[in-house]
């Protein structure tokens, strides 16, 4: 985990690794480290019997903003919705842009009712970011936990589908 806690903070990555650890548009994490990051923090849930949480956001109506509007209004709402998930972060957990309109965020020691707590926060400032961007969209948010009968890609997975029920509603 060394190596996955050196790259969160942006140290130990050459200039050649940075563009395949952080997304250019927003600074975050990106995907493929994502990947790496989520499968070492399941193993280490699993081994020391630590709990561990998983957050995605989507904003949702950004097709449409690119579509209307064009892609330099999408990405100021990506950029801002990236910065409130990253301020409204500890420094321990992990936020990265997994695809356009979709963010991860890794809670390490973390419950699912400190999650909870977490996602009703962040929601209420990507509420208050989109109102002074004035745009028509909005993030929905799915979560969910590790536990000692859920493992933290199983969580990924519910966290996944709450979110695609949310954004669907």
């Amino acid at each position: 985990m060394a190596d996955v806690e050196a790259s969160n903070s942006g140290a130990g990555a050459g200039a050649g690794e940075e563009s395949a650890i952080r997304d250019p548009l927003t600074g975050l994490l990106g995907p493929e480290f994502w990947r790496v990051l989520i499968a070492a923090e399941s193993d280490r849930c699993r081994r020391y019997d630590r709990p561990a949480a998983v957050v995605l956001a989507q904003i949702v109506g950004l097709d449409e903003v690119r579509r209307e509007l064009g892609s330099d209004i999408a990405d100021v709402i990506v950029v801002a919705a990236g910065r409130v998930l990253r301020a409204e972060s500890r420094s321990s957990d992990y936020v990265a842009r997994l695809v356009e309109d979709r963010f991860g965020i890794l809670l390490t020691e973390t419950d699912e009712v400190t999650a909870i707590n977490m996602v009703e926060r962040i929601r209420e400032r990507c509420e208050e970011q989109m109102q002074r961007e004035k745009a028509e969209s909005r993030v929905s948010f799915g979560w969910a936990g590790a536990t000692t009968s859920r493992t933290l890609v199983d969580a990924l997975v519910l966290a996944a589908d709450r979110l695609d029920r949310e954004a669907a509603g």
